[in-house]
């Protein structure tokens, strides 16, 4: 007898007609597969999640206010956490006068140290990276320097114009003065505050010895985004009153223009200077700011951080090179704002060390 051999079919699968599924319905499920909240826009995904806590039964609901309201408790604990770092970033920048105190007698030429040995591995420069450029024109006021010159001419004014977010508020016209700037020091007459201190040699300019520029922090979340505390911001900046001597304003030019029966007419009207610096904008009304003074208190704000926190203490390292320039719209720094421009709508206030650009100066009235 023949054994009966036994074929085993291919199960093929059902039909959306068979399973009593629609196209529509394997399209919409096809759709919630590829939906990911992360990848939609800040504002789009905002909404949807406010939507999605909406849609769970109150009990949920319920649980994540009390989660919110333990994120409040932790916000508050963490602006202690800023204040404390504030308190020892004040103890040691005072232990740091004496290191501040022997640079400027170095560099005022009060002080010529005897020659020492290096403390450190000295970098070998690649000659690649020189590129197309010829050194020797920008070079030749360097070499004209005699060995017999006292300190370190210029100190000051070439940190400035080698850093370029300081060095584009420098114009030709500043020049001059600039290089009578002799020493630069933070001082900290309040916890929520540091002053910027600009000791200048006498020069034809302005009478002043010291110019000054106060920063105030505030450590207080916003109270209409808490949730988007993440340290102190500086809210305030405060300049001074610069005492300038006759027809020497830099921040003005004199410009002349006939009037009638050929008389001349002469008018006052401001020019870029580096020295706008000590004259930032006062908001007297913070909800009527446009987007410009924003943008002139964002930078002014991140200059004085980047002053206080990156070139006082290391001011020699932005002399010799060693450490690159800061430029808060790097190519880098361009590619990942661009990756995260949606977040930043979302974020509001920027904490840490620096300023936010939505909410600047609002923060201070939490105090």
């Amino acid at each position: 007898m023949k054994s009966q051999k036994c074929t085993k079919t291919a199960k093929l699968p059902k039909s959306s007609t068979e399973t009593g599924e629609s196209d529509e319905t394997a399209a919409s499920q096809k759709s919630k597969e590829k939906f990911r909240p992360a990848f939609l826009e800040a504002a789009e995904r905002r909404h949807f999640l406010h939507e999605m806590v909406k849609s769970f039964p109150q009990s949920i609901q319920n649980r994540i206010t009390v989660l919110k309201n333990v994120q409040i408790d932790h916000i508050a604990k963490d602006s202690e956490f800023y204040k404390e770092i504030n308190k020892l970033e004040v103890k040691y920048a005072l232990k740091c006068q004496d290191f501040y105190d022997k640079r400027f007698k170095i560099v005022s030429g009060k002080f010529d140290p005897p020659k020492q040995e290096t403390n450190w591995k000295e970098v070998v420069i690649d000659e690649k990276a020189r590129g197309d450029y010829d050194f020797n024109a920008a070079l030749r006021e360097v070499r004209q320097i005699r060995n017999d010159a006292v300190g370190i001419p210029n100190f000051w004014f070439t940190v400035f114009r080698n850093v370029d977010v300081i060095a584009h508020l420098i114009q030709e016209h500043d020049k001059p003065v600039l290089k009578k700037l002799i020493d630069l020091r933070e001082f900290y007459d309040e916890q929520n505050s540091f002053t910027l201190e600009f000791h200048f040699d006498e020069n034809d300019y302005f009478t002043d010895k010291v110019l000054k520029k106060k920063y105030t922090f505030n450590f207080v979340p916003n109270k209409q985004m808490p949730f988007n505390y993440e340290g102190p911001v500086v809210c305030k900046s405060e300049g001074c009153r610069i005492n300038w001597k006759k027809n020497r304003n830099l921040t003005m030019r004199t410009v002349k223009r006939k009037a009638r029966g050929n008389k001349l007419m002469f008018r006052n009207i401001p020019r870029n200077s580096f020295f706008n610096f000590f004259n930032p904008p006062i908001v007297a009304n913070l909800d009527n700011v446009d987007d410009d003074v924003k943008e002139t208190l964002t930078a002014d704000y991140d200059i004085g951080l980047f002053m206080r926190s990156r070139i006082i203490p290391k001011a020699v390292l932005y002399y010799t090179g060693d450490l690159a320039e800061f430029d808060p719209t790097s190519s880098d720094e361009e590619e990942t704002e661009t990756e995260s421009s949606d977040e930043s709508d979302e974020e509001g206030a920027a904490g840490g060390n620096v300023s936010g650009k939505l909410d600047i100066g609002k923060e201070c009235k939490n105090q």
